[in-house]
Formats: structure tokens, C-alpha cells, sequence
């Protein structure tokens, strides 16, 4: 059983933001590849899922940055894995942004906002990345259709 994604996120952001007040963490290396991730779950896709998200995750809050290019393919290889769990799509989306890497973050939300059709947290979040890019159109856009989902 995986656990609740708004309490694991929860326990990732305490760990950042209480270990980087106190102590900076050690550098972790790369995240585990999706090949890695499915070895380790021994074929249980929704373990395999969790096992790349929390490396991901922990990733980012060790480095405090997300390649973005891993992070996509971590992202599409937990879809194949687990097509129904958009939280590591929403948390990804928001640690770019939180990184400063604002224009990558618009791909991966573009992406997830195709995975997750009836999720209007994606639009939204796209037209708040436009925006914060000064795509003022492209950000009306998302904006209009996130009021629509």
C-alpha cells in the first residue's frame, strides 16, 4: 500500500525545510532510473511508482534542484507505471517552480495537463507558469480553460 501522496509531500517539505534551517544535507547522486525503481519493486508497478517518486523527491530535497529532463522521464515512466497517480505531476510541478526553474515546469505541466484531462489543477498551475514568464496571453489562455474543468 503507498502511502497517502499529501503525506508523504508533507514529510518531504518538513524534512527540506527543517533539515536546511539546521543542517545542509549530503549530496545523494541521481535519482533511481525507472529500469532501478521496477527492479527493486519485483514487478508491482504501484510499488515501483512510489519507489522512483520518493527517489525524485528525496532527490530534490537533498540537491534542492530537479533536472528537469529526469524528472520528465521519472514523471512519464511512473504514468506508465501507475496512470491514475497525478500527485507526483502536481508536486514536480511546484518544486521547479519553487527552484526558479519556472520555463521548465511548463513543459511537464503541459504534459501532465494531457494525462489528467479532468484534473483543473494543471491548467491552472500552467497559467500561473505562464504568467510568472510574462506570457500574458499563453497565460489567459490556461487560466480561461482551468475555469472550464
Amino acid at each position: 500500500m503507498r502511502p497517502q501522496p499529501h503525506i508523504l509531500c508533507l514529510g518531504m517539505w518538513c524534512l527540506a525545510t527543517l533539515s536546511r534551517a539546521s543542517v545542509p544535507l549530503p549530496q545523494v547522486g541521481s535519482p533511481l532510473t525507472p529500469v532501478v525503481a521496477e527492479l527493486l519493486a519485483a514487478g508491482e508497478p504501484a510499488r515501483a511508482a512510489t519507489l522512483l517518486w520518493a527517489s525524485t523527491a528525496t532527490h530534490w530535497v537533498a540537491d534542492g534542484r530537479l533536472d528537469p529532463d529526469v524528472t520528465l522521464d521519472a514523471l512519464e515512466a511512473i504514468y506508465r507505471l501507475d496512470p491514475a497517480w497525478e500527485g507526483p505531476w502536481i508536486y514536480a510541478g511546484l518544486m521547479l517552480q519553487t527552484q526558479g526553474d519556472g520555463p521548465a515546469a511548463i513543459p511537464l505541466l503541459s504534459q501532465a495537463a494531457e494525462h489528467f484531462p479532468a484534473q483543473g489543477w494543471f491548467p491552472a498551475a500552467l497559467g500561473v507558469a505562464h504568467l510568472d514568464q510574462g506570457e500574458l496571453e499563453a497565460a489567459r489562455q490556461w487560466l480561461d480553460e482551468a475555469r472550464g474543468r
